[in-house]
């Protein structure tokens, strides 16, 4: 196997344990429980401004006092502006921390994340321009619609489960209506 096709089964791995990761959580969690934990402001709070003020101040000032070079500063400060990391699941899953408040805290940050990036990018890397569409589109596609298709699951395995149960191991849909 050549180096270009290991990048390419190595990106194709990271897009499918996004995607099912996501899956997962959606089918095993309502919107009711994603959405309780951010009603505790001060915790809410405390997270945005972590993601949003310190990591990206920290990154540019740190970045100012390496002397890093213009390619990596700006790759630096990308990273420490992108909140909402898709791993962040899976080791909040080992931490045993609580999944409902991850998944909510990632969603929010990725969502602020759309808006933030494209006005702070330009004011930290003066010359530098980001469509709020290219931020939005990787976290809709590989993270918010294989969570939602798996909050729809949940919904529709509890609403009608041996419906769903029969849908889901092969029956033709048209039978369903002789279900």
């Amino acid at each position: 196997m050549t180096e270009s096709h290991l990048n390419t089964l190595g990106n194709l791995l990271v897009v499918l344990f996004v995607v099912t990761n996501m899956l997962s959580l959606g089918m095993s969690m309502s919107i009711k429980e994603i959405v309780a934990p951010l009603r505790d402001v001060a915790l809410t709070l405390k997270a945005l401004i972590a993601n949003f003020v310190l990591v990206p101040l920290g990154a540019y000032l740190l970045a100012r006092l390496l002397q890093l070079e213009h390619e990596a500063t700006i790759g630096f400060i990308l990273i420490a502006t992108a909140a909402g990391e898709p791993f962040v699941t899976k080791l909040g899953q080992l931490s045993k921390a609580d999944p409902a408040y991850i998944l909510a805290l990632l969603v929010m940050l990725q969502v602020v994340s759309v808006v933030y990036m494209p006005v702070m990018l330009p004011l930290l890397l003066p010359g530098v321009t980001v469509s709020p569409w290219d931020i939005a589109k990787p976290l809709i596609f590989l993270m918010l619609v294989p969570l939602a298709i798996g909050l729809g699951v949940k919904a529709t395995r509890e609403k009608s489960p041996v419906c769903c149960a029969r849908l889901w191991i092969g029956y033709p849909r048209s039978l369903l209506p002789l279900l």
